[in-house]
């Protein structure tokens, strides 16, 4: 087997395994390295690594000088190499900017870069050893972390609160310049600042007791306390720091803020004195209302003794007027003239409308004292009841009455029903002459903006529940007024009726926190719309 000998002695076998093994050996080192021969520095051995650096061949390389190799470079390193040839003293930089040539491709990256010197068995330097080391990553993450400490500097700095760092032990390590605004500040040479803070003697020992806590069982902290300023004057501050740990659960560092609430301080305060002097003043308002309530209560019994009093001893004197007329009329009608007959009819029907009249006054009290207890009731099955009840005037008037499924609501079910029942028996009533009424009743959700109502919330959702005829119908003009109590739009000759009905109503629908309309067009009906808010 042949063998090559170098200058320093040693032989390097040139063929077969020993060979294969050394270049293998070589190639396999993570850095470039190359062995060079002389103070020319002729290349004699390089790795793949140190090739891919000069972007050449082993070919183009071996044997030949390393400044003849790369020109570009040699006033860089040359000087450094005579140096270390001369000497026989090492040489090795920290950090070294190369362009790194491969595959036609140029790229910078960042190497730790050394010369080592070769001696012979004599001592004597016969030629160096160059070694490559790439630590483009090393240099490319500190120079993020030192972009991201000077951000995360910059950014603490622009926020209007103190910021801070603290070790695990809880000592403090950083602050932000708003620390300046404190008593005793100080800004060293560093840029680091020296600063002991000066917490009120009233809230020192709770903050440093809740501060040891915070550190001491690694939970956040909270605190508030005042602060001294440079001007003298003591701030309330809300100090909060968390801890950050790692995955393990330990604590690696503290980071907290410290924020100025002094003006929320002084409002709550100030705050805190009108909520007294409010209480104070509801408390007298409390008064007031105490005497109304109890006004009102008597109000109401004296609205109940009305309804006692109109239910029975009114009722009681209308019942005999009307008992003795029909048995005058019945016993004396042969004696009675023509003239007497007609006043006696009269008589009799002044008192059945004067009992009709204190009925729908009763039902109209009612909606304001009756129970007001909701329900969820299925309004299909109400409908039938009222259907039912008025069963007589409907086959009468060979009434149609068209109901499409109606939904099961939350009501107050005997008012409901009552509602349904007046606004049906007004369709019935005034219905056309020689035409079957036809009713047709539904119900839909919309939403306020499109009610069309005045004085609806259009924001809001509601049932509208709308009753449609085909009767005599009215001025559109009088659309509010047959709401009224005691407002009717035809004589009591034309048709019967309290004037009652349609104002029960009203106050049924404003007891479900509701509204009522109603449209018409003469001589071809009315609709009467019932919102009710979903």
């Amino acid at each position: 087997m042949d063998r090559v000998l170098y200058s320093d002695g040693h032989t390097i076998p040139t063929g077969g395994d020993a060979e294969t093994g050394v270049r293998n050996l070589f190639n396999q080192m993570p850095m470039g390295i190359a062995v060079y021969r002389g103070e020319e520095l002729v290349i004699e051995l390089v790795n793949d690594v140190m090739l891919s650096y000069w972007g050449k061949t082993r070919e183009e390389s071996m044997g030949r000088p390393l400044w003849d190799l790369l020109p570009e470079v040699s006033h860089t390193f040359k000087s450094i190499s005579d140096e270390v040839y001369r000497s026989g003293k090492g040489y090795s930089s920290k950090e070294i900017t190369v362009t790194r040539r491969k595959s036609g491709k140029e790229g910078t990256l960042y190497a730790s870069f050394a010369f080592e010197p070769r001696f012979d068995e004599h001592g004597r330097v016969i030629g160096l050893l160059g070694i490559v080391n790439d630590i483009t990553e090393q240099v490319l993450d500190h120079k993020r972390t030192e972009e991201n400490e000077r951000q995360l500097k910059e950014l603490a700095n622009a926020m209007p609160q103190l910021v801070w760092i603290a070790a695990t032990d809880g000592g403090f390590v950083y602050f932000n310049d708003r620390v300046a605004i404190f008593s005793g500040a100080e800004k060293m040479a560093d840029g680091t600042w020296k600063w002991q803070p000066v917490i009120h003697p009233d809230d020192a020992q709770d903050t440093e007791a809740t501060w040891k806590r915070s550190v001491n069982e690694t939970v956040p902290y909270e605190h508030e306390h005042r602060i001294q300023l440079k001007d003298g004057s003591f701030h309330w501050f809300l100090s909060r720091g968390f801890p950050q740990k790692d995955a393990a659960g330990n604590v690696l560092k503290w980071f907290g803020t410290a924020t100025d609430i002094n003006n929320q301080k002084c409002f709550a305060q100030e705050l805190e004195a009108k909520v007294q002097e409010r209480t104070e003043e509801v408390n007298q308002a409390n008064e007031v209302l105490e005497a109304k309530n109890m006004e009102l209560e008597r109000q109401n019994e004296e609205l109940a003794s009305f309804s006692y009093v109109a239910s029975h001893d009114l009722q009681e004197p209308l019942r005999k007027i009307q008992t003795f007329s029909n048995r005058i009329q019945e016993l004396e009608k042969n004696n009675l003239s023509d003239t007497g007959k007609d006043y006696f009819n009269r008589m009799i029907s002044a008192a059945k409308r004067m009992h009709l009249l204190i009925e729908a006054l009763l039902d109209y009290s009612r909606t304001n004292t009756s129970d007001r207890t909701f329900v969820e009731t299925d309004i299909n099955h109400l409908l039938q009841e009222v259907l039912s009840n008025l069963s007589v005037a409907i086959e009468e008037k060979k009434a149609v009455i068209e109901a499409h499924d109606l939904p099961t609501l939350s009501v107050i079910p005997h008012q409901f029903h009552q509602l349904m029942s007046n606004i049906i028996s007004n369709s019935l009533k005034y219905s056309k002459e020689g035409v079957a009424p036809h009713i047709r009743i539904t119900a839909e959700k919309i939403k306020g903006t499109d009610a069309g109502v005045a004085g609806m919330p259009r924001n809001g959702r509601y049932w509208r529940f709308s009753f449609q005829d085909n009767g005599i119908g009215f001025e559109q003009q009088y659309a509010s007024k047959i709401f009224e109590l005691f407002q009717r739009l035809h004589g009591r000759m034309e048709y019967s009726g309290t004037g009652i009905g349609l104002a029960i109503c009203k106050k049924i629908v404003q007891n479900h926190h509701g509204m009522i309309s109603a449209t018409g067009e003469p001589g071809v009906g009315a609709r009467f719309d019932v919102y009710l808010p979903v």
